[in-house]
């Protein structure tokens, strides 16, 4: 029995011995080719389902492995199967093969391979390449550029700069959309980013570019003021810097009065700055510019000079007198000046006439205003005159004709609007309110003279006493109004001002064109010392410093006119 089993297993064996080998030998003799390895799209992105097809002949008993090398590796995709179709997902973008590989069922080499290349794309898109200027930004100033996309996180950026000769990286991937940049130099320039995912094999997966404009950093142009140095205390000078350069320039304003710089405004857009000077003396201003996004603290600047003088610009001029022969002269003219004493006006002493004829005793804030040049000047407005006049009776409101009667006349509105204050008691007289003329005398200035009864009755006003004469101010005064025509207030301050100009200020001979020229005739007395008459407007020896008073607090309310003086200087007694 033993022996009939032992030879039964022998030739088991030996017939599973030559089916192997028979089968070895039949798929030995196959020969397996592959027909075709295809794709369901000619590329996908990242995370898109890719359908792979494959296709083979040689044997009713063929396996299918798949392969992909993802750009830096290979992996089994699918292991050797039956099956001849699988599905890829990408996950992350690169240049990656995809690799068939068929065989026999029973051969462990005979096979046959095939692979093919593919393209994976990310699913990173730039949404908008940004900076925080708006238009231009200044050299050295810093750029924020800024990348929005449409993944929240897992996305690398690069930025780099063209200045237009070549493209620099300003900054490799990082994960900060972001990035601050400073230009050296002035130019357009291009910035780009690159964009890909962070596992992305591809540099860049997508990018694009955006240009801005550099420009030098803003230097000032000129520094002006609206009117000439020198000015004075009190008035409005308008400082204005002009730059160039720079995209969004910001000003300030230092002033130097001549040991120390002080800041009168911080920087504003503003290129202006209205300076009003309280004190006398030589100053230096200066400005200093930068741009608005600029990390200096200036970035250029500029200075000027400036006078600023306490009453404006005084000139000293020789009278070729002495003060003993003008006093001399004046004492011994028909009609003497006066003094007011106890509610009358006397004859003044010499030593009072003395006083107030020496132009050294009013070189002060009270005095200095009788030797006022009385011309016109600019920069006196409607505005100024009528913030004087306000409350002055029949005077406020009037600006505009005391300025219209210094344009035509060549007189300084400010001596008008005084000496009508102080002729008018502000305003309020019976000639500055208006007098109804019903006759006059024949003879101007006689009393004695035909009196010529008029048809009808004419209110007529006089604002500066022109003509009313001491003995009956009021009947002297309106007649001289109704001979000219003064029937309004503007007629009387617009003709009186040309009585003024044509008499005293703007006489060609007389040129009596300061108030101390005006009350004491030097002209006259020079060429004739012992005369016994004299062109004065006033027989008051304080007339001159009355009006000077009146003209001070008026002059401080001008805001940007400028004074000139003339100063008489007498010889030595």
């Amino acid at each position: 029995m033993r022996i009939n089993k032992r030879i039964n297993i022998f030739f088991i064996s030996l017939i599973l011995v030559f089916s192997v080998k028979a089968v070895n030998v039949f798929a030995a003799s196959i020969s397996v080719k592959v027909n075709s390895l295809n794709v369901n799209k000619q590329s996908a992105k990242v995370d898109e389902s890719v359908k792979i097809n494959a296709s083979a002949t040689g044997s009713k008993n063929l396996l299918y492995k798949f392969s992909i090398f993802d750009g830096t590796r290979w992996y089994v995709l699918q292991d050797y199967s039956s099956k001849n179709n699988t599905v890829w997902k990408p996950y992350r973008a690169s240049t990656s093969k995809i690799k068939l590989e068929v065989k026999d069922k029973y051969s462990s080499k005979n096979y046959n391979s095939k692979q093919i290349n593919y393209q994976v794309y990310s699913n990173v898109k730039i949404q908008a390449l940004s900076t925080d200027v708006k238009v231009s930004q200044v050299i050295s100033a810093p750029v924020q550029v800024t990348t929005i996309t449409n993944l929240p996180s897992g996305v690398l950026y690069k930025y780099s700069v063209f200045d237009g000769q070549a493209w620099k990286t300003v900054r490799d991937y990082t994960y900060n959309k972001s990035m601050i940049w400073k230009a050296l130099k002035a130019g357009k320039y291009i910035i780009k980013v690159d964009v890909k995912q962070a596992n992305s094999l591809r540099s860049p997966d997508t990018s694009t570019q955006t240009s801005i404009q550099i420009v030098d950093k803003p230097q000032v142009q000129d520094l002006s003021s609206d009117v000439a140095s020198p000015r004075k205390i009190g008035n409005t000078i308008i400082l204005t810097a002009k730059s160039t350069f720079g995209t969004s320039p910001l000003y300030r304003y230092w002033v130097n009065s001549g040991t120390t710089w002080v800041k009168v405004r911080d920087y504003s857009s503003d290129a202006n700055y209205s300076w009003i000077p309280t004190e006398e003396g030589q100053y230096k201003i200066k400005v200093d510019v930068k741009d608005s996004k600029s990390l200096n603290d200036v970035d250029d600047s500029k200075e000027i000079s400036f006078g600023i003088l306490k009453y404006g610009v005084l000139n000293y001029v020789d009278t070729n007198l002495s003060l003993s022969g003008f006093l001399d002269s004046e004492m011994n003219l028909a009609t003497k000046a006066q003094t007011w004493s106890n509610g009358n006006w006397i004859d003044a002493t010499k030593d009072q006439v003395s006083y107030y004829l020496n132009p050294t005793n009013f070189i002060n804030d009270y005095g200095i205003n009788q030797f006022l040049k009385l011309n016109y000047v600019d920069g006196i407005s409607v505005e100024d005159l009528n913030k004087v006049l306000v409350g002055k009776g029949v005077l406020d409101g009037h600006g505009a004709d005391f300025l219209e009667a210094g344009k035509q006349y060549n007189i300084n509105p400010v001596y008008l609007v005084a000496h009508s204050l102080l002729e008018t008691g502000n305003g309020t007289s019976a000639l500055a309110k208006g007098i109804s003329v019903k006759s006059i005398h024949e003879d101007f200035g006689y009393i004695n003279s035909k009196i010529i009864t008029l048809d009808n009755p004419v209110t007529v006003y006089n604002m500066y006493g022109v003509g009313a004469y001491d003995s009956n101010p009021d009947l002297w005064g309106s007649e001289k109004a109704y001979n000219e025509g003064w029937t309004s207030v503007s007629k009387a301050i617009i003709g009186g001002a040309k009585f003024i100009s044509k008499g005293y200020i703007n006489n060609l001979t007389l040129k009596q064109d300061t108030l101390y020229k005006m009350r004491w005739d030097i002209n006259t007395l020079y060429r004739s010392p012992s005369t016994l008459y004299a062109h004065q407007y006033a027989t008051d020896i304080g007339w001159a410093y009355k009006q000077s008073v009146i003209m001070k607090k008026i002059i401080g309310q001008m805001s940007n006119s400028m004074f000139y003086y003339e100063i008489p200087r007498f010889n030595l007694p």
